[in-house]
């Protein structure tokens, strides 16, 4: 009975090792490499807009800064988007839960509302 009394109950240790794990730092290596090569194509004006691989909300609030940093040294801006439209190209069910980031420069989000606007109406 004493060796019980000195050990955590496994139920404990268990959920501490879940506590430390999930604080470990979450690193985007894939999704910043991606989203710098359609930052590069965006701001060479190969591509109006570019879009970034869907994340999860929480996901996206980690991932925001290195999105911002990387808008920044190609001069572009970034758009997060809860709503997602649906496209031949692009299923939402996709994206259904989830956000992406649109990358653009200049009046190109005007266009991405408006096609998005008409296609709700």
């Amino acid at each position: 009975m004493n060796f019980r009394k000195n050990h955590l109950p496994p139920l404990i240790l268990i959920s501490l090792i879940m506590i430390l794990y999930s604080c470990q730092k979450v690193e985007f290596k894939k999704e910043s490499g991606a989203f710098e090569v359609f930052a590069e194509m965006v701001q060479a004006g190969v591509k109006p807009i570019a879009l970034s691989q869907p994340l999860s909300p929480s996901e996206m609030d980690l991932f925001m800064p290195e999105a911002t940093k990387i808008a920044e040294k190609y001069e572009i801006s970034v758009f997060r988007e809860p709503n997602l439209i649906g496209t031949s190209l692009f299923d939402s069910s996709v994206v259904q839960g989830k956000e992406v980031l649109i990358l653009y420069k200049g009046e190109s989000l005007e266009a991405y509302q408006m096609l998005k606007k008409e296609q709700m109406n």
